[in-house]
């Protein structure tokens, strides 16, 4: 596999077998990416050639070469690779310097190597580093850092040594730091696993832990930092995994990572802790939250998750500076919901938010939460709403076909497919959003975004306007501004008066079949009205053949004979009516 001068590609579960070089990055290559690739019996496995930068070079099998990586440009990541070959690693004279490590973290090692986390890459070959360190913890890491060169230092490399206490049955209490793992299902009333130090980790192995009667935890931590949980089959507890802080000083910066939750009140709890990620996570069919973060439990990461079938997907209470950022939040009742003022300064992006049965977003009490390139949409009953006198912001939020930006106070909206017929001499750009005030107070300041195919060509582009409709459209009254930025492509009005619907319109000067104002259309007897839209009017514009004008502007057949005209007459009052239910009459 070659690039020459080719930048921003991804070259991904790949066999390269016994060639001069298996993968050649190349002559200002920058900012590619290998994952996943099986390169064996090559001569050199990976080159990364000069100016060549930002090389991703990650959960590679790199082996039975002579060189693994040739590496001459600098800004490479490196990890997380299995490395065997004579020469692992060749630096040239402009390798500089490159990370052959990532953070330490929960993740899927390399080539099956023993452990639940990653970090540096394992190192086999003639300097079988990985095979003969010391790993005095058991926790799968080299104690020293394994030096390639000058600037390129793995700082957290593989090991051999990895090991665990096991844990055969519940309950059962965590006393010390250590690698812990089940060997079996595991079942009990009440709490299963309690962590009672720091520094654990605890792999579940794909192992289930099932509460018999619905209360206490399947895993809880009860306040004590750098504790790991990955693995986890959980259900039938009141709070499938829960982090929690007793002592209001602790259950921070720990890892939840690859568990399922289901039939639990909440699947994953968090409660007055912070610094923790939560990642990976499958949470579907609880009867509260699939993960929930309350209390001040503040500063949090929740990536990569899926949540549904839950009354809550994501429920947020008293909780701040928390980052949400690519999770699945879908076919819940409420995708994520943020309740109380201290529910406040969480960041939202990358998320899809869709199909819930009630609200993809709701928003009580809370303020200053941002949402950036979500995916919030098809939701019941509204996409997005908020009460409780609070100001949020979104950007670049995906709504049905809509691309809307916006901050609001009290609003609530959602995409809406089409609208009325639009207004004469006006045409919309297929981009309409319901939109309504939840307060007396209520204001949006909301931009859409067009594509340049949006706008006809017989429209001005530079007249698109933010219009309103609540039975009749109207361009004036509720906003104090409106506007479009055609170099942006984004129509903007700043809106005070809502229970509408919303749409950019752009003046035409025509009817909805292209007539122009004040002429015939080539329908006969319509007419463009500009105040009226297509009317008939065959008095100005004549019928077609065969038809004749008739006093309401519409045309009749003149070959049909002249319809009888029926006078009034006033009823016998001796005169028989049946009565409909007695066809026979009588009494």
């Amino acid at each position: 596999i070659y690039l020459n001068g080719a930048s921003d590609n991804e070259i991904l579960d790949n066999t390269v077998l016994s060639g001069p070089v298996g993968i050649e990055i190349w002559n200002g290559s920058s900012s590619n990416a290998l994952t996943g690739n099986e390169i064996e019996g090559n001569h050199q496995g990976v080159l990364v050639g000069l100016n060549s930068t930002g090389t991703d070079i990650i959960g590679n099998v790199i082996r039975l070469g002579y060189e693994g990586i040739a590496l001459d440009s600098p800004g490479a990541k490196i990890y997380n690779n299995y490395l065997d070959n004579t020469v692992n690693v060749w630096l040239g004279p402009y390798a500089g310097a490159n990370e052959w490590n990532t953070t330490r973290q929960p993740g899927d090692r390399i080539e099956d190597v023993a452990g639940v986390e990653i970090g540096g890459n394992y190192w086999k070959g003639p300097d079988p580093y990985s095979e003969n360190c010391t790993d005095a913890q058991a926790d799968g890491f080299c104690d020293s850092p394994y030096t390639i060169g000058a600037s390129n230092v793995d700082a957290l490399p593989l090991s051999d040594g990895y090991d665990f206490m096991e844990i055969s049955a519940c309950p059962y209490s965590i006393g010390s730091a250590g690698n812990y793992g089940l060997s079996q299902d595991l079942e009990t009333a009440g709490t299963c696993i309690t962590v009672n130090a720091s520094d654990v980790v605890l792999d579940c192995a794909g192992y289930t832990i099932r509460g018999t009667d619905g209360t206490g935890y399947g895993v809880v931590n009860s306040g004590f930092d750098n504790v790991t949980v990955v693995g986890c089959d959980v259900s039938g507890f009141d709070v499938g995994i829960f982090y929690t802080n007793p002592g209001y000083n602790g259950a921070d910066n720990g890892w939840i990572y690859g568990s399922q939750l289901s039939s639990n009140r909440d699947g994953i709890k968090l409660y007055w802790c912070a610094g923790n990620d939560v990642v990976n996570n499958a949470t579907s069919g609880n009867t509260g939250a699939g993960i929930a973060l309350t209390w001040f439990s503040n500063g949090n990461t929740l990536s990569g998750n899926v949540a549904d079938l839950n009354p809550s997907g994501l429920w947020i209470q008293d909780s701040s500076s928390n980052v949400i950022a690519g999770n699945d939040l879908s076919s819940n009742r409420f995708g994520a919901y943020l309740y109380s003022a201290y529910a406040s300064n969480n960041q939202f992006s990358g998320n899809t938010i869709r199909s819930n049965t009630e609200s993809g977003v709701r928003i009580d009490f809370s303020g200053n939460n941002s949402f950036a390139n979500d995916v919030v949409s098809d939701n019941a009953l509204w996409d997005f709403t908020s009460g409780g006198m609070s100001v949020n912001t979104a950007t670049d939020l995906t709504v049905g076909p809509n691309v809307l930006s916006f901050t609001g106070l009290d609003v609530s909206l959602k995409s809406v497919a089409t609208g009325p017929t639009d207004p004469p001499g006006y045409r919309n750009i297929g981009r309409y959003v319901e939109a309504v005030g939840n307060s007396e107070s209520s204001w949006l300041n909301l931009d859409i975004r067009y594509l340049d195919v949006d706008v006809s060509a017989e429209m001005s582009e530079s007249t698109l306007r933010i219009w309103k409709n609540s039975g009749t459209w109207t361009d004036t009254g509720f906003f104090t501004e409106n506007g479009v930025d055609t170099a942006g492509n984004v129509v903007f009005a700043d809106i005070t008066s809502f229970g509408s619907l919303f749409a950019p319109l752009g003046y035409t000067g025509t009817c909805s079949d292209d007539t122009p104002l004040g002429q015939c259309s080539a329908q006969q007897p319509l007419y463009c009205s500009a105040t009226e839209g297509l009317i008939p009017l065959c008095q100005t514009c004549g019928c077609p053949s065969s038809l004749e004008c008739i006093a309401d502007g519409t045309c009749v057949d003149a070959s049909r004979p002249p319809r009888p005209r029926f006078q009034t007459q006033t009823p016998d009052p001796d005169s028989v009516f049946l009565d409909s239910a007695d066809p026979s009459g009588e009494e």
